[in-house]
């Protein structure tokens, strides 16, 4: 450990997202530090193995087995001494954290360390979200700012000149390692790995931002660095994650259970081309990067050796649909279109709300399935309702949307 450099990434958080992410670029001048969130069993093992793991991409022709051993330190998220200790240094130039935020628990722990930093003349500090959240650095900063109000309004000039807020776009699927491929991870690397983590090959991060102490070279591992993120924020939610929604529910209705299988279905196949149609037009791109784009989301759709299973992507509708799908389809209806498939999607998600109630799995649950039951005309109209009041009040797409899920799509 005497050459590892001084501690210039926190992390907060040591799950799957973090561990398939974490690679400093000019690893030689920076370090992580991480604690753990909701899962403290995940430090006790990394500090068992002297936070080595191993990283198994899942190749669709073959996969590969890496050994990271970039985290020196890995501490539950309990030693909060250590966690203080760490955000008030002097050489703690970045703080990465992927935890939610919530006006109850990170926001307002944050803040108390940045009070702490401030007591100790601690260098400035960048602050990065990972979360899968539009705009995340701006909503990290306007949730600090307000708490840091009520804290101490002295800290306010403090955090404008010391604290940046930098947004990302994160996008690599990843899932926990079962048991066959735990054996496979020990056959290959030659140790009993405790907690491996496992990928895709496909990795983007996306950064737009200031660094006011210096960052670590990211672009030389691919990372992009960019002062306009919002098109490709747009991009990966209408391409990436609308077809995620179209498949969830669509795809479902027709017996798929994962993501592979359903994208290779022709039916789904020309569901997919047909929203992806609709929703690059209105995204501020050159007109050949939604084509690359596509081309690459395939092969990653394509790829049996990820189990993305479309149960677990059709969680929290009731927020993804209102993200994903309605912007697009108000959009269309701007230019006075009636868009097949993005009533088609949502035609989709009521068809799960009234026929796959056991397995409707959302945070509004209660609240969408009773708006779901009923004729279905009005059921349309309510779910509608729920999710923008014009939509509602529009005919031509209640009645859209009522005839998709009548004929659950196959029209």
């Amino acid at each position: 450990m005497s050459s590892t450099p001084a501690t210039r990434l926190l992390h907060r958080g040591l799950g799957n997202s973090f561990r398939v992410h974490q690679d400093a670029g000019d690893s030689a001048a920076w370090s992580y530090v991480a604690f753990a969130g909701r899962r403290p069993d995940f430090a006790d093992a990394l500090a068992a193995q002297d936070c080595r793991y191993t990283l198994l991409t899942n190749g669709a022709e073959a996969d590969r087995f890496q050994v990271i051993d970039r985290t020196p330190e890995a501490h539950p998220a309990t030693v909060h001494d250590g966690w203080m200790a760490e955000r008030t240094s002097p050489d703690g130039a970045e703080l990465a954290d992927d935890t939610t935020p919530s006006i109850t628990t990170s926001p307002a722990r944050l803040v108390a360390e940045l009070v702490a930093r401030r007591s100790a003349g601690a260098s400035p500090v960048a602050i990065v979200p990972c979360d899968n959240l539009s705009d995340n650095g701006s909503v990290v900063a306007g949730v600090v700012r307000s708490v840091a109000e009520q804290v101490d309004a002295r800290l306010m000039d403090w955090l404008e000149a010391h604290t940046s807020y930098v947004t990302t776009v994160v996008d690599r699927i990843t899932q926990a390692v079962p048991d066959d491929d735990r054996s496979a991870v020990a056959r290959a690397t030659g140790w009993d790995d405790q907690p491996p983590a496992m990928a895709e090959p496909s990795s983007e991060w996306i950064i737009q931002g200031d660094f006011l102490d210096g960052r670590p070279a990211w672009e030389t591992i691919g990372t992009m660095l960019n002062p306009y993120i919002d098109p490709f924020e747009r991009r990966k939610l209408t391409l990436l994650n609308g077809v995620h929604s179209v498949l969830a529910y669509a795809g479902s209705s027709r017996g798929h259970a994962n993501m592979s299988d359903a994208v290779s279905d022709p039916v789904c196949r020309r569901w997919i081309e047909q929203w992806w149609g609709e929703a690059e037009r209105h995204l501020p791109l050159p007109a050949d990067e939604p084509t690359a784009y596509h081309t690459t989301l395939l092969a990653r759709f394509e790829n049996r050796r990820v189990r993305h299973l479309l149960s677990q992507i059709a969680a929290d509708g009731s927020a993804k649909t209102a993200v994903r799908t309605v912007p697009v389809l108000l959009a269309q209806r701007d230019e006075e279109r009636l868009p097949e498939g993005a009533t088609r999607a949502l035609a989709a998600w009521l068809w799960h709300l009234r026929e796959r109630t056991e397995h409707v799995s959302d945070v509004h649950a209660a609240k969408v399935l009773a708006i779901a039951a009923g004729p279905l005309d009005e059921a349309a109209r309510g779910v509608l309702e729920s999710l923008d009041a014009a939509l509602a009040d529009d005919a031509a797409v209640v009645a859209g949307v009522a005839d998709h899920a009548r004929s659950r799509g196959t029209r």
